[in-house]
C-alpha cells in the first residue's frame, strides 16, 4: 500500500476510533452541559440583557443551521414562543456552528427574534451529543435534560407546558 493511502485509512481508522466519544446522547434527568463557549450573535430587537443564556429558567436549547430547510420552518414558532413564554421563564437558545458573519445576515432576513449563538468551536455540539440539525432539548430550571428530539414535536410542546407549570 502506498504511503498516501496508507495515512488516509489511519487518519479514517483513527476518526473512528473517536467517534463514540463525540455523538454520545445526553442522559435525560441529566445534567446539561455548559453554554459558556457560545459566542452571541447579535439579534435586531433583543435586549443585550436576553444574550447570554442562564440557569433558572426552562430552556429550549435549539441546534440548527441556515441550510436546514425544517429549521426555517420553525422560525415563526419559535418566535412566537419566545414572545409568549419567556415572561413564564422559557429561555430560547438557538444554537448553530456556522460563524457569525454568515448567520447575521440570515438572522435578520428571516426575522428571527430570540437569542442566536454560534458554537464555533463545536465544544458545545459535542457536549449535547448534536450529530445533525434540528435538534432540540428542553433543560428544566434545575439544569437538567428532561427531553430531546425534534423540535416540531407534539410531545416537545406538552413537555415544555408541564415545566413552565411547575415553575
Amino acid at each position: 500500500m502506498n504511503r498516501g493511502i496508507r495515512g488516509l485509512v489511519s487518519a479514517v481508522l483513527g476518526g473512528l476510533a473517536v467517534l463514540p466519544a463525540c455523538g454520545q446522547p445526553l442522559e435525560r434527568g441529566g445534567p446539561a452541559p455548559p453554554l459558556s463557549s457560545l459566542v452571541t450573535i447579535p439579534v435586531p430587537g433583543v435586549p443585550s440583557g436576553e444574550s447570554r443564556p442562564a440557569s433558572g429558567h426552562v430552556r429550549l436549547i435549539e441546534f440548527w443551521s441556515t441550510y436546514c430547510a425544517p429549521c426555517r420552518e420553525s422560525i415563526p414558532e419559535l418566535n412566537r414562543m419566545h414572545e409568549e413564554l419567556a415572561s413564564r421563564g422559557l429561555e430560547i437558545v438557538a444554537v448553530t456552528q456556522e460563524d457569525v458573519e454568515h448567520v447575521l445576515p440570515y438572522v435578520r432576513e428571516n426575522g428571527i427574534r430570540y437569542p442566536v449563538y454560534s458554537d464555533p468551536s463545536g465544544e458545545v455540539h459535542r457536549s449535547y451529543g448534536v450529530t445533525g440539525a434540528p435538534l432540540a432539548f428542553l433543560v428544566d430550571a434545575e439544569n437538567r435534560v428532561v427531553w430531546s428530539g425534534s423540535p416540531a414535536s407534539g410531545e416537545m410542546q406538552s413537555v415544555l407546558q408541564t415545566l413552565l407549570q411547575e415553575m
